[in-house]
Parts: structure tokens; sequence; C-alpha cells
């Protein structure tokens, strides 16, 4: 699964987790320091249940969502 994602300015920390519908982390994706511009994290959703997620996207102190559904 790939997910595209953008970051205003470099050297932002970012840190991008998997949840479950009640907001509890099932997997984190990625906990690092942007680049700028469009990014893409990709991870392999093999091991996770089929069901629907959260995708939880922190960009320095913002927070978004996005919804993932697995089958």
């Amino acid at each position: 699964i790939t997910l595209p994602y953008y970051v205003k300015n470099s050297g932002t920390p970012v840190i991008i987790s998997l949840t479950d519908i009640s907001g509890r982390m099932v997997k984190p994706l990625f906990n690092g320091v942007s680049k700028g511009g469009k990014e893409l994290i990709t991870f392999n959703g093999a091991n996770v249940n089929h069901g629907v997620y959260l995708i939880r996207i922190q960009v320095g102190n913002e927070v978004g969502w996005r919804k993932l559904i697995l089958y």
C-alpha cells in the first residue's frame, strides 16, 4: 500500500501510524524527518487483519487522518 502526503518544509518531524477505528495504534509506519514536498510511504498490509483502519499522519504539531479499508 502506498500513501502520498505533502510536507511544506524540509526538516519537519513526521509520524505516521496505522490505528484501529478507536484510535489505538496497530502498527507504526514512519517516524522521521521530512525532505519537504510530496512524499510517499509504502507498507505491506499482508500481516494486518481485514477491516477498517485509520492512518494517523502527524506533521509537526498538526494531525490528520485518512480512512483505509483492508480486504
